[in-house]
């Protein structure tokens, strides 16, 4: 096999392992980075000039999961804890890493590759 293939299975599995973390948002956080880090690993270990970008996105997705972790300690936001509901901005990291993960994935899975 080669390693082209190799590395699109690997990031394949960690699109698949983020998209069921994707069923549910915050219960599937923990799989959500470790698809991230899945696919992250595989573009690397494949040399593959997507795995910087890959390497972005997946800290995008722990820095806004570390937030949503703390904002879940304090109490949330909104309602009767006397926060605003605009700091719900404050998780947006988390969203869009994981968007631009999912499209950097699916764009490197579907490359053509020199044969």
């Amino acid at each position: 096999m080669s390693t082209a293939r190799s590395m699109k299975m690997g990031i394949g599995a960690g699109l698949v392992v983020m998209l069921i973390g994707g069923a549910d948002p915050l219960e599937g956080a923990p799989l959500i980075v470790a698809g991230a880090l899945i696919a992250t690993l595989a573009a690397a270990v494949g040399h593959h000039p997507a795995a910087r970008r890959l390497a972005d996105e997946t800290l995008l997705i722990g820095v806004g999961v570390a937030i949503l972790v703390v904002w879940s300690l304090v109490g949330g936001f909104g309602g009767s804890s006397g926060r605003s509901t605009w700091w719900a901005l404050t998780i947006a990291p988390y969203p869009v890493g994981v968007l631009a993960a999912i499209v950097t994935a699916v764009h490197t899975i579907r490359e053509k590759t020199a044969s």
